[in-house]
């Protein structure tokens, strides 16, 4: 799967996506930069553009679940009646309105959310810091039931 996705997502390499395995479960990091204006939940065209190869991926594993996760950095939010968790809430919304109306991804597979500025991977000091901080992360589950059926295949004999 991991092969897969990011063959989907080279055409992105050095423009805001990473994607790499962590805690037991694929994870696709897409940057503000590629995704949003700042301070939007609006997709860019090229938000788009990699939801649509992230898609194609997904959709050759119908039924592989995985979340969506939106972050912000820590600058303070208020616009439109929202903060930053509601921004990143509402984006990480934007991505699942796109897969499942553009890119016919099963909404069934997917679950949808934001932590706002609480799960920083840069400090949130610099400039640099805080455009890593705001991102969207997609992370792949395994396939739970396969496992288990392996384990109970293989306690079987």
């Amino acid at each position: 799967m991991e092969e897969i996705l990011e063959k989907g997502m080279a055409d992105f390499e050095g423009k805001g996506v990473d994607v790499y395995y962590k805690n037991g479960a694929i994870h696709v990091k897409l940057q503000e930069a590629l995704m949003f204006k700042p301070a939007s939940s609006a997709l860019d065209d090229s938000g788009k553009k990699a939801l649509k190869n992230l898609a194609d991926a997904l959709n050759q594993y119908p039924n592989l679940k995985f979340s969506v996760i939106g972050n912000t950095d820590s600058v303070m939010y208020k616009g439109k009646g929202m903060d930053n968790w509601s921004l990143s809430t509402e984006r990480a919304n934007s991505v699942v309105r796109i897969l499942r109306d553009d890119y016919k991804v099963n909404p069934a597979r997917i679950t949808s959310g934001g932590r706002g500025k609480y799960d920083p991977v840069a400090s949130n000091s610099t400039p640099e810091g805080r455009a890593q901080n705001r991102r969207i992360e997609i992370i792949l589950y395994p396939d739970y039931e396969k496992i288990y059926q392996a384990v109970q295949q293989g306690s079987a004999k």
